[in-house]
Protein backbone atom coordinates (compact mmCIF):
# COMPACT_ATOMS: atom_id res chain seq x y z
CA UNK A 1 0.00 0.00 0.00
CA UNK A 2 2.75 2.53 0.74
CA UNK A 3 4.35 1.64 -2.60
CA UNK A 4 0.98 2.65 -4.27
CA UNK A 5 0.77 6.03 -2.29
CA UNK A 6 4.60 6.21 -3.15
CA UNK A 7 3.87 5.86 -6.78
CA UNK A 8 1.11 7.97 -6.98
CA UNK A 9 2.99 10.96 -4.74
CA UNK A 10 5.65 10.86 -7.48
CA UNK A 11 2.80 11.12 -10.44
CA UNK A 12 1.03 13.84 -9.18
CA UNK A 13 3.46 16.23 -7.44
CA UNK A 14 5.20 16.96 -11.05
CA UNK A 15 1.31 17.77 -12.82
CA UNK A 16 0.82 19.94 -9.70
CA UNK A 17 3.74 21.24 -10.10
CA UNK A 18 3.03 22.04 -13.59
CA UNK A 19 -0.59 23.31 -13.05
CA UNK A 20 0.37 25.96 -10.37
CA UNK A 21 3.44 27.11 -13.25
CA UNK A 22 1.01 27.43 -15.71
CA UNK A 23 -2.02 29.29 -12.99
CA UNK A 24 1.20 31.89 -12.18
CA UNK A 25 1.90 32.61 -15.85
CA UNK A 26 -1.60 33.59 -16.82
CA UNK A 27 -1.39 35.99 -13.51
CA UNK A 28 1.86 37.13 -14.48
CA UNK A 29 0.41 37.86 -18.07
CA UNK A 30 -2.71 39.26 -16.44
CA UNK A 31 -0.81 41.85 -14.90
CA UNK A 32 1.47 42.79 -17.62
CA UNK A 33 -1.83 43.76 -19.49
CA UNK A 34 -3.20 45.87 -17.18
CA UNK A 35 -6.38 44.01 -16.85
CA UNK A 36 -6.16 42.73 -13.10
CA UNK A 37 -9.38 43.45 -12.64
CA UNK A 38 -12.64 43.16 -14.72
CA UNK A 39 -15.85 45.20 -14.31
CA UNK A 40 -18.20 44.04 -12.09
CA UNK A 41 -21.46 42.73 -12.73
CA UNK A 42 -23.19 45.74 -11.82
CA UNK A 43 -20.50 47.74 -14.17
CA UNK A 44 -20.58 45.83 -16.81
CA UNK A 45 -24.39 46.77 -17.25
CA UNK A 46 -23.66 50.04 -16.80
CA UNK A 47 -21.16 49.70 -19.74
CA UNK A 48 -23.67 47.83 -21.98
CA UNK A 49 -25.88 50.40 -21.82
CA UNK A 50 -23.74 53.18 -22.47
CA UNK A 51 -22.75 51.54 -25.94
CA UNK A 52 -26.50 50.67 -26.61
CA UNK A 53 -27.50 54.32 -26.50
CA UNK A 54 -24.71 55.96 -27.79
CA UNK A 55 -24.49 56.72 -31.78
CA UNK A 56 -23.49 53.40 -33.46
CA UNK A 57 -19.88 54.52 -34.67
CA UNK A 58 -19.46 56.11 -31.29
CA UNK A 59 -20.94 52.65 -29.14
CA UNK A 60 -18.63 50.45 -31.75
CA UNK A 61 -15.94 52.26 -30.57
CA UNK A 62 -16.21 51.61 -26.89
CA UNK A 63 -16.77 48.52 -27.29
CA UNK A 64 -13.70 47.45 -29.11
CA UNK A 65 -11.66 49.82 -26.36
CA UNK A 66 -12.87 47.48 -23.89
CA UNK A 67 -10.62 44.55 -24.25
CA UNK A 68 -8.12 47.23 -24.15
CA UNK A 69 -8.84 48.94 -20.97
CA UNK A 70 -6.45 48.69 -18.10
CA UNK A 71 -6.13 48.05 -14.90
CA UNK A 72 -9.55 49.13 -12.97
CA UNK A 73 -8.80 51.05 -9.93
CA UNK A 74 -12.16 51.07 -7.51
CA UNK A 75 -11.93 54.13 -4.67
CA UNK A 76 -15.19 53.49 -2.87
CA UNK A 77 -16.30 56.90 -0.50
CA UNK A 78 -19.38 57.62 1.62
CA UNK A 79 -21.82 58.53 -1.15
CA UNK A 80 -19.86 57.86 -3.94
CA UNK A 81 -17.42 54.96 -6.13
CA UNK A 82 -14.63 56.44 -8.65
CA UNK A 83 -13.79 53.83 -11.40
CA UNK A 84 -10.80 54.90 -13.19
CA UNK A 85 -9.86 53.17 -15.90
CA UNK A 86 -5.99 54.31 -16.66
CA UNK A 87 -4.38 52.05 -13.79
CA UNK A 88 -0.78 51.94 -13.53
CA UNK A 89 0.39 50.78 -16.97
CA UNK A 90 -0.18 52.76 -19.89
CA UNK A 91 0.81 50.72 -22.61
CA UNK A 92 -2.37 48.77 -23.37
CA UNK A 93 -3.83 51.96 -26.05
CA UNK A 94 -6.44 50.94 -28.11
CA UNK A 95 -5.81 51.24 -31.73
CA UNK A 96 -6.26 54.74 -32.80
CA UNK A 97 -9.40 53.52 -35.64
CA UNK A 98 -10.92 52.10 -31.83
CA UNK A 99 -10.10 56.07 -30.19
CA UNK A 100 -13.60 58.53 -30.48
CA UNK A 101 -12.32 62.09 -32.75
CA UNK A 102 -12.69 63.97 -28.98
CA UNK A 103 -9.59 63.61 -27.34
CA UNK A 104 -9.67 66.01 -24.67
CA UNK A 105 -11.04 65.15 -21.44
CA UNK A 106 -14.80 65.49 -20.96
CA UNK A 107 -18.14 64.21 -19.88
CA UNK A 108 -19.68 61.82 -21.95
CA UNK A 109 -23.26 60.86 -20.66
CA UNK A 110 -24.78 60.38 -17.46
CA UNK A 111 -27.52 57.47 -16.74
CA UNK A 112 -29.92 57.43 -14.24
CA UNK A 113 -31.19 54.06 -12.52
CA UNK A 114 -32.64 52.19 -9.80
CA UNK A 115 -31.63 48.67 -7.67
CA UNK A 116 -34.85 47.87 -5.51
CA UNK A 117 -35.99 51.30 -5.18
CA UNK A 118 -32.89 52.72 -4.21
CA UNK A 119 -31.89 55.51 -6.99
CA UNK A 120 -28.33 55.71 -8.62
CA UNK A 121 -26.75 57.55 -11.48
CA UNK A 122 -23.69 56.59 -13.42
CA UNK A 123 -21.73 59.83 -15.17
CA UNK A 124 -18.97 58.24 -17.97
CA UNK A 125 -15.86 60.30 -18.65
CA UNK A 126 -13.31 60.56 -21.68
CA UNK A 127 -10.07 61.19 -22.31
CA UNK A 128 -7.72 61.02 -25.35
CA UNK A 129 -10.41 59.19 -27.26
CA UNK A 130 -11.13 56.63 -24.84
CA UNK A 131 -13.32 56.10 -22.00
CA UNK A 132 -11.36 57.03 -19.07
CA UNK A 133 -13.66 56.43 -15.58
CA UNK A 134 -16.96 56.17 -14.48
CA UNK A 135 -18.74 58.01 -11.13
CA UNK A 136 -21.76 56.58 -9.23
CA UNK A 137 -23.57 57.66 -6.67
CA UNK A 138 -24.55 57.51 -4.06
CA UNK A 139 -21.96 53.66 -3.43
CA UNK A 140 -23.38 51.04 -5.06
CA UNK A 141 -21.04 48.78 -3.03
CA UNK A 142 -23.81 46.20 -1.86
CA UNK A 143 -25.14 46.26 -5.27
CA UNK A 144 -22.06 45.47 -7.17
CA UNK A 145 -23.42 41.84 -8.61
CA UNK A 146 -26.57 43.03 -9.30
CA UNK A 147 -27.80 43.08 -12.84
CA UNK A 148 -31.50 43.50 -12.06
CA UNK A 149 -31.35 47.50 -13.28
CA UNK A 150 -33.79 49.66 -13.91
CA UNK A 151 -32.89 52.34 -16.15
CA UNK A 152 -34.98 55.53 -15.96
CA UNK A 153 -32.93 57.93 -18.04
CA UNK A 154 -30.19 58.80 -20.30
CA UNK A 155 -28.33 61.94 -20.90
CA UNK A 156 -25.63 62.27 -23.57
CA UNK A 157 -23.71 64.99 -22.39
CA UNK A 158 -21.19 65.64 -24.79
CA UNK A 159 -21.05 64.52 -28.71
CA UNK A 160 -17.90 62.17 -28.60
CA UNK A 161 -17.81 62.17 -32.70
CA UNK A 162 -17.52 66.13 -32.95
CA UNK A 163 -14.92 68.21 -31.55
CA UNK A 164 -15.73 71.73 -30.40
CA UNK A 165 -13.80 74.44 -30.65
CA UNK A 166 -12.11 75.15 -26.74
CA UNK A 167 -9.30 76.83 -28.62
CA UNK A 168 -8.29 80.20 -27.28
CA UNK A 169 -5.17 82.12 -27.49
CA UNK A 170 -4.92 84.41 -24.69
CA UNK A 171 -3.39 87.63 -25.12
CA UNK A 172 -2.27 90.35 -22.99
CA UNK A 173 -4.32 93.33 -22.36
CA UNK A 174 -2.76 96.52 -21.02
CA UNK A 175 -5.44 99.87 -21.34
CA UNK A 176 -9.18 98.80 -20.53
CA UNK A 177 -11.77 100.38 -19.67
CA UNK A 178 -13.62 98.47 -17.35
CA UNK A 179 -17.67 98.65 -16.88
CA UNK A 180 -20.09 97.41 -14.43
CA UNK A 181 -18.18 96.02 -10.94
CA UNK A 182 -14.86 95.99 -12.23
CA UNK A 183 -14.80 99.40 -12.63
CA UNK A 184 -15.33 99.70 -9.02
CA UNK A 185 -12.69 97.25 -8.59
CA UNK A 186 -10.27 98.92 -10.78
CA UNK A 187 -10.33 102.15 -8.20
CA UNK A 188 -10.22 99.66 -5.39
CA UNK A 189 -8.07 96.58 -5.88
CA UNK A 190 -5.20 96.95 -8.38
CA UNK A 191 -5.61 94.63 -11.20
CA UNK A 192 -3.50 92.74 -13.27
CA UNK A 193 -2.28 90.60 -15.73
CA UNK A 194 -5.29 91.15 -17.83
CA UNK A 195 -6.31 89.54 -21.41
CA UNK A 196 -8.39 89.96 -24.42
CA UNK A 197 -11.51 88.80 -23.33
CA UNK A 198 -13.72 85.76 -24.73
CA UNK A 199 -16.27 86.19 -27.46
CA UNK A 200 -19.47 85.80 -26.36
CA UNK A 201 -20.88 83.25 -28.53
CA UNK A 202 -18.21 80.70 -27.27
CA UNK A 203 -19.36 80.74 -23.61
CA UNK A 204 -22.28 78.78 -23.92
CA UNK A 205 -20.52 75.92 -26.14
CA UNK A 206 -17.83 75.93 -23.00
CA UNK A 207 -20.98 75.84 -20.68
CA UNK A 208 -22.55 72.94 -22.89
CA UNK A 209 -20.00 71.10 -23.38
CA UNK A 210 -19.11 70.81 -19.31
CA UNK A 211 -22.18 70.66 -18.50
CA UNK A 212 -22.01 73.96 -15.83
CA UNK A 213 -23.86 77.18 -15.52
CA UNK A 214 -21.41 79.91 -15.01
CA UNK A 215 -22.12 82.60 -12.59
CA UNK A 216 -23.58 86.17 -14.61
CA UNK A 217 -21.19 87.96 -12.67
CA UNK A 218 -18.23 85.98 -13.96
CA UNK A 219 -19.17 85.95 -17.38
CA UNK A 220 -19.39 90.07 -17.14
CA UNK A 221 -16.01 89.52 -15.91
CA UNK A 222 -14.61 87.61 -18.27
CA UNK A 223 -16.36 89.44 -20.92
CA UNK A 224 -13.77 92.18 -20.44
CA UNK A 225 -10.64 90.30 -19.53
CA UNK A 226 -10.15 86.75 -20.30
CA UNK A 227 -8.79 86.48 -16.06
CA UNK A 228 -7.35 88.83 -13.69
CA UNK A 229 -4.93 89.05 -10.73
CA UNK A 230 -5.25 90.90 -7.69
CA UNK A 231 -3.46 90.76 -4.95
CA UNK A 232 -3.16 87.17 -3.81
CA UNK A 233 -6.35 86.12 -5.92
CA UNK A 234 -5.96 84.76 -9.31
CA UNK A 235 -9.30 84.41 -10.74
CA UNK A 236 -9.21 82.09 -14.19
CA UNK A 237 -10.35 82.64 -17.89
CA UNK A 238 -12.42 79.97 -19.22
CA UNK A 239 -9.16 79.57 -21.01
CA UNK A 240 -7.73 77.96 -17.80
CA UNK A 241 -10.32 77.22 -15.60
CA UNK A 242 -9.62 73.71 -13.85
CA UNK A 243 -12.07 70.76 -12.65
CA UNK A 244 -12.12 68.81 -9.53
CA UNK A 245 -13.60 65.84 -8.17
CA UNK A 246 -14.97 66.16 -4.76
CA UNK A 247 -16.94 63.16 -3.03
CA UNK A 248 -20.41 65.16 -3.90
CA UNK A 249 -19.35 65.90 -7.72
CA UNK A 250 -17.49 67.87 -9.69
CA UNK A 251 -16.14 71.55 -9.28
CA UNK A 252 -14.82 73.76 -11.89
CA UNK A 253 -12.62 76.34 -10.10
CA UNK A 254 -12.88 79.99 -10.93
CA UNK A 255 -10.16 81.17 -8.59
CA UNK A 256 -7.76 80.97 -6.48
CA UNK A 257 -5.98 82.45 -3.71
CA UNK A 258 -2.77 82.11 -2.63
CA UNK A 259 -2.88 83.95 1.05
CA UNK A 260 -1.36 82.39 3.71
CA UNK A 261 -4.38 82.65 5.88
CA UNK A 262 -6.65 81.68 2.63
CA UNK A 263 -4.92 79.15 0.68
CA UNK A 264 -7.86 77.88 -1.58
CA UNK A 265 -9.58 78.06 -4.25
CA UNK A 266 -13.46 79.50 -5.88
CA UNK A 267 -15.32 77.22 -7.45
CA UNK A 268 -18.81 76.72 -8.47
CA UNK A 269 -20.13 72.69 -8.66
CA UNK A 270 -20.85 71.05 -12.27
CA UNK A 271 -24.57 71.26 -12.77
CA UNK A 272 -26.97 73.28 -15.41
CA UNK A 273 -29.05 74.53 -12.31
CA UNK A 274 -26.57 74.82 -9.32
CA UNK A 275 -25.85 78.47 -8.05
CA UNK A 276 -23.81 78.56 -5.25
CA UNK A 277 -20.51 79.45 -5.01
CA UNK A 278 -17.66 77.53 -2.81
CA UNK A 279 -14.62 77.84 -1.43
CA UNK A 280 -12.20 75.14 -1.22
CA UNK A 281 -9.00 75.49 1.95
CA UNK A 282 -6.27 73.35 0.48
CA UNK A 283 -4.87 72.80 4.05
CA UNK A 284 -7.73 71.86 5.90
CA UNK A 285 -9.79 70.33 2.78
CA UNK A 286 -12.84 71.70 3.95
CA UNK A 287 -15.65 73.69 2.13
CA UNK A 288 -17.94 76.23 2.85
CA UNK A 289 -20.37 78.01 0.64
CA UNK A 290 -19.91 81.21 0.04
CA UNK A 291 -23.81 82.33 -1.35
CA UNK A 292 -24.64 82.92 -4.97
CA UNK A 293 -23.22 86.04 -5.94
CA UNK A 294 -19.77 85.65 -7.79
CA UNK A 295 -18.41 89.49 -7.28
CA UNK A 296 -19.59 88.70 -3.28
CA UNK A 297 -17.60 86.28 -2.71
CA UNK A 298 -14.32 87.50 -4.37
CA UNK A 299 -15.09 90.39 -2.12
CA UNK A 300 -15.85 88.81 0.97
CA UNK A 301 -12.45 86.96 0.36
CA UNK A 302 -10.21 90.34 -0.58
CA UNK A 303 -11.55 91.75 2.61
CA UNK A 304 -11.06 88.79 4.92
CA UNK A 305 -7.54 88.50 3.20
CA UNK A 306 -7.25 92.79 3.71
CA UNK A 307 -7.92 92.36 7.71
CA UNK A 308 -5.74 89.31 8.12
CA UNK A 309 -2.47 91.19 6.89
Amino acid sequence: MLIVYIILAIILVPVLILVILILYEKLRERLRSGDSYSFNKLEEVLVNKLILELEKEAGDRLANQLPYLPKKSRYYFDKSLSLELYGQRQTHRPPDEFLLPVRRSFKLAKINFSIKDKKFSAEFGCYDGRLFDITIRPNPRKYKRRADVIFTKFKLLNDPLREPDLTFEKKSLKNVDFTGYLKTWNQKYILSELFIPIEKNRIPVFENFYGIKLPTEYKELILQTEGLTTDELQIFGISKMSEVSMEDGNYFILAEFNGELDLGAVAIKQSKSAKSIYFFNYETNESKRLGTSFKAAIEKLLNQQKRNN
